[in-house]
């Protein structure tokens, strides 16, 4: 028996605990929970839930990118995460919530983000486009010992011909105004099939970290915002860009200075996940994934290892998209 947005959200909770990850904050926090499935626009969770015998033998989490704004809906770009089935249960039962939940919730594209190997290759089998976000980063090298990162100098292969661009400015910001964007507000918001909305409500009002919003400039008219987080380990502190809105061709034209916020604020690197383009020439570096250079992505506990993230995606229509670290439930 297949059941929609309803259920005990402590049984759920249970389910996870027992059969995902023992005391993940998921599990542990209904706020947490809420904030991730609960849709007040619809006034109902978003979730699936397979039953059988009364007892949940496989749980789908579901974020709508319409739950941050209604507007959305019409271009619905729809999240799957936390895709369990109970151990040692019915074959298949997995497999038949995914089925379910694509042949019955409506949408313009959905998909995931942080699938394994494994989980990425039953995506492909569904029909879904898959892939990995590139990792790029900017490390201080004013700092002589690192704590966060792991780097060697003579290892890192650094864009020394970047020029200075006096036209372009970074500023932080507590507000949001796409209408600066006046005539590319429309295409820009087709483009992420996200608006002002969205980024408020996500970002600006979240309850559980401090978004720090940085508005690039471009002779004084806008060019985009980046959203951006600082993450923190041994007396140590980093800059994550969680997602970018705005004219995607000038989003590493910035490197330059965020060269000079990292040394500013002494953050041991700066870096972004990101799919979608290929990187122009700046002092962003792709994250090789080698044992050399250590980028860490997860704080909540601090892993000090490089991290790929895998995607899979299934759209309406076939037409270009661009991922971010933000991007389903990547950041929380």
């Amino acid at each position: 028996m297949i059941v929609k947005d309803k259920g005990d959200i402590k049984e759920i909770q249970n389910f996870l605990h027992q059969n995902w990850q023992k005391n993940h904050i998921i599990s542990k926090q209904k706020k947490v929970f809420n904030w991730l499935h609960y849709n007040k626009h619809e006034k109902k969770y978003n979730f699936f839930i397979f039953k059988y015998n009364k007892k949940i033998i496989s749980f789908l989490g579901i974020i709508k990118n319409s739950k941050f704004s209604k507007k959305l809906k019409k271009r619905e770009t729809i999240w799957l995460t936390n895709w369990v089935a109970k151990k040692k249960s019915i074959l298949g039962v997995g497999l038949k919530l995914l089925d379910y939940a694509i042949k019955n919730l409506r949408y313009f594209k959905i998909g995931t983000v942080g699938c394994n190997d494994r989980l990425k290759n039953i995506y492909e089998n569904f029909g879904f486009a898959t892939g990995k976000l590139i990792q790029h980063y900017i490390i201080n090298t004013k700092i002589k010992n690192y704590k966060i990162i792991k780097y060697k100098k003579n290892k890192l292969n650094i864009n020394s011909n970047i020029k200075i661009n006096k036209e372009l400015s970074l500023s932080i910001v507590k507000k949001i105004n796409f209408n600066s964007f006046q005539k590319n507000k429309i295409n820009f918001i087709n483009v992420f099939d996200k608006d002002e909305n969205y980024f408020r409500e996500k970002y600006i009002k979240n309850p559980f970290y401090k978004y720090m919003i940085y508005k690039f400039e471009k002779n004084n008219k806008l060019v985009g915002y980046y959203f951006t987080r600082e993450c923190f380990y041994r007396n140590r502190k980093c800059l994550r860009i969680i997602e970018f809105f705005g004219n995607i061709n000038y989003i590493f034209s910035s490197s330059f200075l965020f060269e000079k916020i990292i040394e500013l604020n002494d953050y041991e690197f700066v870096d972004m996940y990101l799919y979608g383009i290929n990187k122009n020439k700046s002092l962003f570096v792709k994250n090789e994934l080698k044992k050399d250079i250590i980028i860490p992505n997860y704080f909540e506990p601090f892993v000090k290892k490089n991290i790929t993230l895998n995607f899979a995606i299934l759209k309406k229509k076939n037409t270009k998209f661009y991922l971010f670290r933000g991007d389903c439930d990547q950041d929380r």
